[in-house]
């Protein structure tokens, strides 16, 4: 009788509430679905192929891309070496598969003829970029055909707690300086200097400072790239300066690579290094502060020779293949991400406009302490030579030293023969 009853209500009620029924149901399904102007918008935005390296440069793309309004991105990650190699060889097809590449500085001149050029970018960002990062994108005609998104170079890091012991309150300014210091650590445990001596491009990287510190250069003389200048009283200066610098340091620094200079120093194996920006976040986790909360350790702008104070540039720049057929897209999306450069910070990647290191460092000057000199290290940076022989010269450069820190030649013989086997490269 009673489920008699409730029928009977149900059945009044339902046509009533039916209709409700039904509209709620629309609204729901009208929210699921996207609107036929708003689906026809997406559908109408560009797909832009981006090449980066598989590291914290590219990953800073990759998270960043992911809130770009203005295309859809498609990201290809390639470890350091594939993304060299992919780049040389499908930049020169006629129809690139990419649209947008991260490339490291050393193999911009390589890839130079392979770009397109900008057709401009806004006189802000210019004038707000490090002229020395700006300048590594440029041809020899002055077209920019990249922009400088990852301000990388090398700086002095130092062990404040060993200098404090060997009577230093400050980090030592020029390479005599710390080649003094071998007098003072008798005894140590720990080692004056780490170098980075493992051939290639380790080794390379680590003795052109000291080099250019001299006044000294791997060529000279017009047209660049003409006349080797290695055989000089200058290069002899440098090349004796480094292999007092191995003396000081740990032993087995000939097969140090970037991962066991880092490792030596946050040990205390040794007070000095020049390393790359990328090591600060490990530093700085590993070093613990003292029973003041400060740090045991800094950065400073490298050691002058007679010359100067400089470091070798290694800036991750953006650019387009030329190629591509969709530059005007790909460089509205390089331009965005140079805009919001700030966001790569928080994946360890310097900047290279100042007024995003002056942000970043006023906000933070904790995090960023190192920012200020990094920023005035930038500015005096030297880049390796803007070459497509480069990789060549490096060899070669790498196989003399390498030979000479090994006593494998004298140092008269070492220098001949360098400047001798560069000159043959500049030929051919």
């Amino acid at each position: 009788m009673k489920n008699t009853f409730l029928l009977k209500k149900l059945t009044r009620i339902f046509p009533r509430i039916l209709p409700m029924l039904l509209f709620g149901l629309g609204i729901l399904l009208t929210g699921c679905e996207k609107k036929p102007a708003q689906k026809a918008s997406e559908e109408a935005l560009p797909t832009l192929v981006i090449a980066i390296n598989a590291g914290d440069e590219g990953a800073a793309i990759a998270s960043m891309a992911k809130k770009y309004p203005h295309a859809k991105i498609e990201i290809v990650e390639l470890a350091y070496t594939t993304l060299r190699e992919k780049l040389n060889l499908t930049l020169s097809s006629s129809r690139s598969v990419y649209d947008v590449v991260l490339i490291d500085d050393p193999w911009y001149s390589e890839l130079e003829s392979k770009l397109a050029q900008f057709s401009g970018i806004p006189p802000a960002l210019e004038s707000d970029l490090i002229p020395a990062c700006l300048a590594l994108g440029k041809s020899a005609q002055g077209q920019l055909k990249a922009l400088p998104f990852v301000g990388n170079c090398q700086l002095l890091f130092y062990r404040k707690d060993l200098l404090n012991e060997w009577g230093l309150n400050a980090p030592p300014t020029d390479w005599n300086t710390v080649l003094s210091l071998g007098g003072k650590v008798s005894g140590s445990d720990s080692n004056v200097y780490c170098i980075r001596g493992k051939s290639g491009a380790p080794l390379v990287s680590d003795f052109l400072p000291i080099l250019w510190a001299t006044g000294a250069d791997i060529y000279d003389g017009e047209p660049a790239y003409s006349r080797a200048s290695m055989n000089t009283p200058s290069a002899l200066e440098a090349l004796r300066t480094y292999k007092e610098l191995m003396r000081l340091s740990p032993r087995g620094g000939l097969n140090y690579d970037w991962t066991e200079m880092t490792a030596a120093f946050i040990k205390g194996k040794c007070a000095l290094e020049l390393n790359w920006p990328a090591a600060v976040k490990n530093i700085d986790r590993e070093i613990t502060r003292d029973t003041n909360g400060e740090r045991k350790w800094g950065v400073a702008l490298p050691p002058r020779g007679r010359a100067k104070t400089t470091s070798m540039s290694g800036n991750w720049l953006l650019a387009m293949p030329a190629s591509s057929k969709s530059k005007g897209a790909s460089e509205k999306f390089i331009l965005w991400l140079m805009e919001n450069q700030n966001e790569a910070a928080q994946f360890g990647n310097p900047p290279t406009r100042k007024s995003v290191f002056k942000m970043l460092h006023e906000k933070d000057p904790n995090a960023y302490f190192y920012y200020p000199t990094l920023a005035t290290a930038l500015e005096n940076s030297t880049p390796r030579p803007r070459t497509a022989r480069w990789s060549r010269m490096e060899d070669a450069i790498s196989i003399y030293l390498t030979k000479f820190l090994s006593h494998e030649i004298s140092e008269d013989k070492t220098l001949q023969e360098l400047n001798n086997a560069l000159l043959e490269i500049s030929k051919n």
